[in-house]
C-alpha cells in the first residue's frame, strides 16, 4: 500500500496478481458455488419427483385408493426446478467465457 503525496491510497500490484486472485475468488462465490449447488440440489428433486411418480404408479395398480402429495406441491416442485434451470442456463455462458478468458491469459503470460 502506498499513500500518494495528493493524500490518496493506492496498491502496489506489480502485474495484477491481487486484482486476479479477487477476481477470482469473486467468481467462485457468485457464481460457481451457486451453480454446482443448483445443479446437486436440482437433481435430488428431481429424483425425489421421480420416485413419487414410480410410488403413485405401483400404489395405483395395488390398490384403488391413493394418497399422496397433491397437484400442488408437485407444480411447486416443477416450478422450482424450472427458475433452477433457468439459472443456470443464464450464468453458464458467463463462466464459460470467464474460464476461457483466464487460461488465455495464462497462455500469454
Amino acid at each position: 500500500m502506498h499513500i500518494n503525496p495528493d493524500g490518496t491510497c493506492t496498491v502496489r500490484d506489480g502485474n495484477g496478481v491481487l486484482y486476479k486472485v479477487l477476481g477470482a475468488v469473486g467468481v467462485v462465490i457468485i457464481y460457481v458455488v451457486p451453480f454446482v449447488l443448483t445443479a446437486v440440489l436440482n437433481g435430488l428433486i428431481i429424483s425425489s419427483l421421480r420416485q413419487r411418480v414410480i410410488r403413485r404408479r405401483t400404489t395405483l395398480l395395488a390398490s384403488t385408493q391413493v394418497q399422496g402429495d397433491s397437484p400442488d406441491e408437485q407444480a411447486i416442485s416443477i416450478m422450482l426446478v424450472t427458475v433452477s434451470v433457468a439459472f443456470l442456463v443464464l450464468t453458464f455462458p458467463f463462466q464459460v467465457n470467464w474460464l476461457y478468458t483466464q487460461i488465455a491469459e495464462v497462455g500469454e503470460g
